[in-house]
């Protein structure tokens, strides 16, 4: 028996063609593999723009020095750069600086990468500028080292004698301020010192000018360290000798102190004083005084008109006291007036 095969129905027409979808369905996923590529490079691009870069860092921290924003300077910094001392000062200024412009600095940093650029601003009326390095850090981030910075001082400070804050902090720590007006506090019981009575201070970026919160009363140590001179001198020449033992002076009459018998016999003419000459560094002192000696013997008594004595040496503190802790005979200084009388006693 011979089998009959039915015959294939053709398409009919309007019927879906099948090569048509599948054509259709490899373009829409071709196209939807593009669309995300795009918005994958889009998002890249964006996350890298949004990266801070050292342009964007130096402007920020330009901002938050305006802004008075310390958490900012404090994330922009390192604590070894800007201690945290400073931060918190800042954090309690008065007010910070305004008409902030931000340009290239004449000099560059070693590293290719950082950046150094210069601010110029307007504080408390003056016109100020600073100068600051923008460095690479770790993970894409970036630091801003300040290259000069202002500061505080006060003389008795270190010593305790004199307590100073400056924006709430104390001035041991106010050797590095960010520009910014501060409120500060003096106070002593010390007759040496004196305080600033003003309740603010302007603080520019300038190492070399520092704001100092007190001084040394001059005066009051200058009569302090008279007197001691007074007494070294009086005491000297209380005694009978004319070489009185560590007070640096002599009659330098030898041919008759050699003799046992001889005494010496001292008067005062001119008191001594006692100047500072130099009350920042050294703690010099230069003082004089000037005396008649008689020198007594058995067979001879020398009278000795008019000398005077110069000194020089060195002060200090001590106990919260100015001290003098070296004096010592100037011989350049040394004059006599008059002549030696030599009396022959019978």
């Amino acid at each position: 028996m011979t089998a009959i095969q039915e015959p294939q129905q053709a398409d009919q027409p309007g019927s879906p063609d099948r090569t048509g979808k599948n054509r259709k369905a490899i373009i829409v996923s071709v196209a939807a593999a593009v669309v995300l590529a795009i918005i994958a490079v889009i998002v890249m691009v964006t996350a890298s723009n949004q990266k801070p870069d050292a342009e964007a860092t130096a402007q920020n921290f330009v901002n938050a020095l305006a802004a008075g924003d310390a958490d900012t300077v404090a994330k922009l910094t390192s604590a070894d750069d800007v201690p945290k001392a400073s931060v918190a000062a800042f954090a309690g200024a008065k007010s910070y600086i305004t008409d902030v412009k931000l340009k290239a600095a004449p000099e560059k940093p070693n590293t290719d990468k950082s950046i150094s650029r210069e601010l110029t601003y307007t504080l408390d009326g003056k016109k100020g500028s600073a100068v600051f390095n923008v460095k690479p850090g770790k993970d894409d981030t970036w630091s801003v080292v300040p290259v000069y910075m202002g500061g505080v001082t006060g003389w008795g400070v270190t010593d305790g004698v004199v307590t100073a804050t400056v924006g709430g902090q104390s001035i041991a720590d106010a050797d590095r301020l960010l520009p910014a007006v501060y409120p500060i506090t003096a106070s002593t019981d010390s007759p040496y010192y004196s305080v600033t009575d003003a309740d603010t201070v302007a603080v520019f970026s300038d190492p070399n000018d520092p704001f100092s919160v007190s001084e040394q009363n001059t005066d009051a140590i200058s009569a302090k360290l008279n007197d001691q001179f007074a007494a070294i001198i009086t005491d000297c020449v209380s005694t009978d000798d004319a070489n009185p033992d560590g007070c640096g002076f002599t009659a330098d009459i030898v041919f008759a102190m050699d003799d046992p018998d001889a005494t010496m016999d001292w008067n005062i003419v001119k008191e001594p004083t006692l100047a500072l000459t130099d009350k920042y560094a050294l703690y010099n002192i230069e003082g004089s005084f000037s005396a008649e000696g008689q020198v007594a013997h058995p067979d001879f008594t020398t009278f000795l008109d008019e000398f005077e004595y110069g000194f020089v040496g060195n002060w200090d503190w001590k106990d919260g006291e100015p001290t003098i802790t070296n004096l010592e005979r100037d011989d350049n200084s040394y004059t006599f007036n008059g002549d030696t009388t030599v009396a022959i006693t019978n």
